[in-house]
């Protein structure tokens, strides 16, 4: 199996194919793209899709799409700008030959709190309607049928993977995520911290690490059953967490409160305080030990104490 990562610089996207190349083949393009210009991007998906056609031959493959930008909060055309780039490179894909497509199967990145911010009856699984109430979670909705239906036209397995909300060593710091990031740079920079929920408010939050084993495991299982299928699935830590539970976490791994202002965005009532999730048991790959909190903040704790002592680690 060879495969193919689209963003790859990301958090995610790094941490997947890290782990792709301890056990498979990685293959990349020889640069990195211009994801903020359209037309170059265009080209360059022209280009690398006859590259990686001409290096896959007659194996297997997969292209797994982790990119993205938007948030919650991110404007229409941040998140358009997202469906065009995934649109393209479907009707690229599409004008390949049916033999190349069929060695082949798709991985899309979704977001569990986007798609089921609205849902009911929590906690919420594969098999709960999803209910978005944003723009963001409504592109989620719209980009998970772009895969689907390519499925259905052109006899190429996908997975779906709706993520929980991710944490790590290394998240980005410029697109208003990673809550547990934030909480740990504060607390070692001494320096306040707003949140704009309420200490209630239950969220599922799974580490890098666990969450691109999954997804590995998913593109594992979809490529070794016969059938063509769309497959959607959660993935997500075992654990629901409140928010006051979180801050609970981070003071016993710290050793010190962080310094919380708790205040109210113009968003706010995008933010659903009942966000449970998790997996229905119905492949394979359920069976996973995963990360404690406390294991993961420590993570991320030593990698910013690493930078502060470097003089790198500054506040946003």
């Amino acid at each position: 199996m060879i495969s193919w990562v689209l963003g790859r610089g990301g958090l995610l996207g790094s941490s997947v194919e890290r782990q792709i190349a301890l056990s498979g083949r990685v293959w990349a393009p020889s640069q990195h793209f211009l994801w903020d210009d359209n037309s170059a991007f265009e080209n360059e998906i022209n280009q690398s899709i006859k590259q990686f056609m001409e290096f896959v031959g007659t194996e297997n493959w997969s292209i797994l799409w982790c990119a993205g930008v938007g948030v919650v909060s991110s404007s229409t055309d941040v998140l358009d700008s997202e469906v065009q780039k995934i649109q393209y490179l479907l009707d690229r894909l599409s004008k390949c030959p049916s033999q190349f497509l069929r060695q082949g199967n798709l991985f899309y990145a979704s977001s569990a709190g986007g798609v089921y911010a609205g849902s009911h009856f929590p906690p919420f699984t594969e098999q709960t309607d999803p209910i978005p109430v944003g723009d963001y979670g409504r592109q989620k909705i719209y980009c998970e049928k772009l895969f689907s239906d390519f499925t259905h036209s052109f006899s190429i397995s996908s997975v779906i993977g709706r993520i929980a909300n991710l944490y790590g060593p290394g998240q980005s710091r410029t697109k208003g995520q990673g809550l547990i990031t934030t909480i740990c740079r504060s607390t070692l920079l001494g320096t306040p911290i707003e949140i704009y929920v309420p200490l209630e408010t239950v969220r599922n939050y799974i580490y890098i690490e666990d969450a691109a084993s999954l997804i590995i495991g998913l593109m594992s299982h979809i490529a070794n059953i016969d059938e063509i299928k769309t497959l959607t699935k959660i993935i997500a830590s075992d654990q629901n967490t409140s928010l006051s539970n979180l801050l609970a976490e981070c003071v016993r791994v710290f050793k010190k409160r962080p310094h919380i202002v708790l205040t109210r965005a113009h968003n706010s009532n995008l933010q659903t305080v009942d966000l449970r999730i998790e997996s229905s048991p119905n492949t394979t790959t359920d069976q996973h030990g995963f990360t404690s909190l406390a294991v993961g903040i420590d993570r991320i704790r030593c990698q910013l104490l690493a930078e502060l002592q470097n003089g790198n680690l500054v506040s946003l």
